[in-house]
Formats: structure tokens, sequence, C-alpha cells
């Protein structure tokens, strides 16, 4: 190519974004959701520091679920912006649970958290956590509960 002149743009790359944009942000309240999703996992270190878990947990439990969220497209959201992995939207199992936890809880979708550990080698313990929805966990990795050791989960199983 030319020195100075400018590459083509390939048009179905740009069709493909411009495709999957108008999927998910069919309105303002997508956008608005988008943003809530970044605030959520910018703030959530300085709670998660304040706070103990049990208590961490009550209070980002929504109070009023179900109010018209759509929940593919908060999972969606939340993966996107902690595949950024940019300073603090890194993509752990606890930032990505207690965010997804959030947002489907306020979708209406009744997921519950757990926390649990493993022997990773002789020296020490692995931890994860994971949700589950209806019994059944709700995992990118599929079913990892059968490999650990369930320490805490919420809510109770009482609620």
């Amino acid at each position: 190519m030319h020195p100075g002149r400018r590459r083509p743009v390939n048009p179905i790359t740009l069709g493909n974004l411009a495709n999957k944009a108008r999927k998910y942000f069919t309105g303002p309240a997508d956008i608005w959701l988008f943003l809530r999703v970044a605030i959520w996992i910018v703030i959530l270190p300085f709670l998660q520091r304040r706070y103990g878990l049990d208590e961490l947990l009550r209070k980002i439990t929504p109070r009023n679920a179900n109010n018209g969220i759509d929940s593919e497209k908060a999972t969606v959201f939340v993966n996107w912006w902690l595949g950024r992995n940019f300073l603090m939207f890194k993509p752990t199992c606890l930032n990505r649970c207690l965010t997804l936890y959030r947002f489907l809880r306020e979708c209406g979708k009744p997921v519950r958290i757990h926390y649990g550990v493993k022997q990773k080698n002789e020296a020490g313990l692995e931890g994860h956590s994971w949700l589950s929805l209806d019994g059944k966990p709700l995992s990118p990795e599929g079913d990892v509960a059968g490999e650990f050791n369930e320490t805490f989960s919420y809510p109770p199983e009482s609620e």
C-alpha cells in the first residue's frame, strides 16, 4: 500500500459491530444499564473493603426485583466490562459473581451466590465463587460446584 494512503475500512466488520450494538442497545434504558454496570464495577472494590461478606451481600441485594431489566443484556454488559481487564475491570470470579448477582437479582432472577475452596497443592487452597439458579450452576466454565467444597452461600436456603 502506498505510504500516506489509508487502508480501506472493512464494511463487513463495521456492519457486524453495528448489528451487535443494535441487538443490545435498543433504547436509552439499555445505555443506562450499560453505564450502571460500569459504575457498579468501579465502586465494588471499595464496598468489598468496607463491608464483610454477609453485610456486603445484604446491601447489594436489590429490594425491588423485576424492574424490566433484560437479564441477557445485563449478563452481556457485565461480561463485556469485565473482559476489558483494565484497572478495576478484572475478570475474577468474585467480581463477576457479585456484579451478576446484583443485576440478575434486579431482573427478578432468584440467583444464589456460592463460595468454595479446594486443595490447590500441598501448600494451599484455591477459592472460587459461582452463581446458581434453581440449584443449577450458572458458570461459563460449566458445573464447577462439584470441584469445590462449598463454604458459604447467599441467600440462605430458607429465603
